[in-house]
């Protein structure tokens, strides 16, 4: 099954007109995630707008499935391009296992990483073939970004690994391709991609920041339950500190013995 899709954006009934450079194609995260497809709309601006998906047992044989109206309230904060928008989407899909490649270590079509870490990606061989992975980003060159990408081979080609380090904060997509052993070595097609992203930490950070503020404010009640409200990440550690020494005397009253989730959180926390 083929599917695609197009976003068109009506300027008459929303009152407004986008920006010439504005391709509605990029803001529309096509992806596959455990079987089930799903397409993510980044609205750019205000106003109404047509979502249209097409199918078809091949290529050559695609035509209108459905399509939705959506009227947009709020446009999207910072709301910014997909670097791609391949044609078989994010996620490992059919096209992977077409491709002689199984995905073993990201099921998913985002990834969430650590800047400063990197993010590595697995794939089980199930026949030989060729790989090779460009990366891609709004304002940096695939060719200056191929030095990020490090593939390497595990268990004697049964599977292969690929390590990327990116240069600065933002959204990078990870393209897959693979050729078999006895194509053209430019003859490659398009198995896989993923979207890369550490915007999240971000994010995870700026919450962090309120949690101290609340607990300055509220003081060491109710310590648990704020605890649990956040999953987070890679904070600072000197905040870290800050906030174990304003629960400090919290944790170690009696009377908050069973609060033991919310305080080896806090340890942990503090001695990363």
């Amino acid at each position: 099954m083929f599917l695609g899709y197009r976003l068109f954006y009506n300027e008459k009934e929303s009152g407004k007109e986008l920006s010439k450079n504005t391709k509605l194609d990029r803001y529309v995260l096509y992806k596959t995630e455990s079987g089930t497809i799903g397409f993510e709309v980044r609205f750019v601006e205000t106003g109404v707008y047509k979502l249209q998906v097409r199918g078809g047992t091949t290529k050559e044989n695609i035509e209108e499935l459905c399509e939705f109206r959506i009227t947009c309230d709020e446009p999207m904060k910072n709301c910014r391009p997909l670097p791609i928008n391949p044609s078989i989407g994010f996620g490992p899909n059919s096209s992977t296992k077409q491709g002689g490649l199984q995905a073993e270590s990201h099921m998913q079509s985002v990834v969430n990483f650590r800047k400063e870490k990197g993010t590595m990606i697995i794939f089980k061989i199930l026949k030989p073939v060729n790989v090779h992975t460009r990366l891609f980003h709004n304002e940096i060159s695939s060719d200056e970004l191929q030095q990020c990408i490090n593939q390497q081979p595990l268990e004697e080609g049964k599977r292969i690994k690929i390590k990327v380090m990116v240069p600065k904060s933002g959204e990078y997509a990870l393209e897959i391709n693979t050729s078999e052993d006895n194509f053209a070595s430019d003859d490659y097609s398009n198995v896989c991609n993923y979207l890369l992203t550490n915007d999240k930490e971000d994010t995870a950070q700026q919450d962090w920041t309120k949690v101290c503020k609340t607990l300055e404010i509220s003081g060491k009640h109710s310590v648990q339950g704020r605890v649990k409200s956040f999953r987070v990440k890679n904070v600072d550690i000197e905040m870290c500190k800050k906030a174990r020494s304003i629960c400090g005397d919290y944790f170690d009253d009696e009377n908050a013995s069973d609060d033991a989730d919310a305080k080896d959180i806090f340890c942990d926390w503090s001695l990363q």
